[in-house]
């Protein structure tokens, strides 16, 4: 019997030194899958994102200027939870440059991470990555960064800012993209027209939602017009816009922000820049070539899916601060509910035809959704 039990602790002992050994390799290359820039691509970024109800971007074309301010509008009174800067330029050799990995914020020197790999075209372009969260100032809604001395030693094409916030309200699903995408219509690399296209997944919801998409491009020249497109796919509905880049922060800088509509029940959004001219210019008798651009970040900010309670709940839940809500019979706190409470009739034929609005069994087929986020 004493053999047996000790056969069966020996069993149980190594079966755990398994699991242990396993977890700890789970944590050692965890990070290592989860967490990767792109190369001529963008990619999960390689240090911890913030958490926060927003996103909200801008920038500062540098070609022409020693010194560039950045300035963010966020809600007024929104904590800045993080504070992501970008800067890329091109080198002058096969190399980088003395100190090109630096750039001063605010008067103070900073130091960045390389994303991507340096791509080559007409010049190495590198593009870099630092969390600036401590170095911003905020004023009534305002996030600013002076950015200046960057080293790179062909040209200094321009810095970004990207800002995740919280204004008190419901966290959004945020999902970060970077790294370093070259495009060109005439490039080698990958088919060169289009950048590699970033799916963006999300929780479906019952009810349509505004996401905000924005994102950082360098390169394009505003001296010169030359056309690009910008596909952005919601589920299997795509929109083309045509020649959006044009250095809208300055000289070889754009950002890009956008409000979109998510429709019910979408769950994926596509972002796909390209190499092309879709709108040619019939007064002109010369072909004009179409712009190469690099792509560096993507972010992209959705409100949470709703909650769905019955009609009952509605008048317990709106305008207060807490609501314990009882279901399988766990009970959770619900914090943060919108005083906006929605009534969507589960009833649609009965609502647009006009029938009769009595119900038998005293249920008024009601649904009340309740934007919240739990603890």
């Amino acid at each position: 019997m004493n053999h047996l039990l000790n056969g069966e602790c020996m069993k149980k002992s190594n079966m755990l030194k398994i699991e242990i050994f396993l977890c700890m390799l789970a944590l050692i290359f965890l990070p290592m899958i989860t967490l990767a820039d792109g190369t001529q691509t963008l990619d999960t970024p390689s240090i911890g994102i913030a958490v926060g109800t927003g996103i909200a971007a801008g920038g500062a074309g540098m070609v022409s200027q020693d010194t560039g301010m950045i300035a963010v509008n966020i809600p007024v009174g929104a904590e800045v939870k993080q504070a992501l800067l970008y800067w890329e330029g091109q080198s002058e050799g096969t190399g980088p440059d003395a100190d090109q990995d630096t750039i001063t914020v605010n008067g103070l020197l900073v130091s960045g991470s390389l994303i991507g790999a340096p791509i080559e075209f007409s010049n190495f372009g590198y593009c870099y990555r630092a969390d600036v969260t401590d170095l911003v100032t905020i004023s009534t809604g305002l996030v600013r960064a002076s950015v200046s001395n960057m080293k790179f030693g062909s040209v200094n094409n321009g810095a970004g800012l990207l800002i995740i916030y919280d204004d008190g309200t419901t966290l959004a699903e945020i999902d970060i993209r970077d790294g370093y995408d070259s495009v060109f219509i005439n490039a080698t690399v990958h088919d060169g027209t289009e950048a590699n296209p970033q799916t963006f997944t999300f929780t479906p919801s019952p009810l349509e939602r505004q996401a905000t998409l924005m994102m950082f491009f360098s390169s394009v020249s505003g001296e010169t017009f030359r056309p690009s497109a910008l596909e952005i796919t919601i589920d299997d509905i795509t929109r083309t816009d045509n020649n959006t880049l044009d250095s809208l922060d300055g000289q070889a800088w754009d950002t890009l922000s956008y409000t979109l509509t998510i429709p019910a029940n979408a769950s994926s959004l596509t972002v796909e820049p390209k190499s092309i001219d879709n709108d040619p210019h019939a007064s002109s008798d010369e072909d004009i070539l179409p712009a190469s651009f690099r792509w560096l970040a993507a972010g992209l900010s959705i409100p949470p899916t709703p909650l769905v309670f019955n009609e009952q709940d509605c008048p317990l839940a709106a305008n207060q601060e807490d609501v314990t809500i009882d279901s399988d019979s766990e009970t959770e706190n619900l914090k943060k509910i919108s005083s906006d409470i929605q009534m969507l009739s589960t009833d649609d034929e009965s609502s647009s035809s006009g029938g009769d609005d009595d119900d038998d069994d005293g249920d008024s087929g009601g649904g009340c959704f309740i934007s919240a986020m739990f603890d």
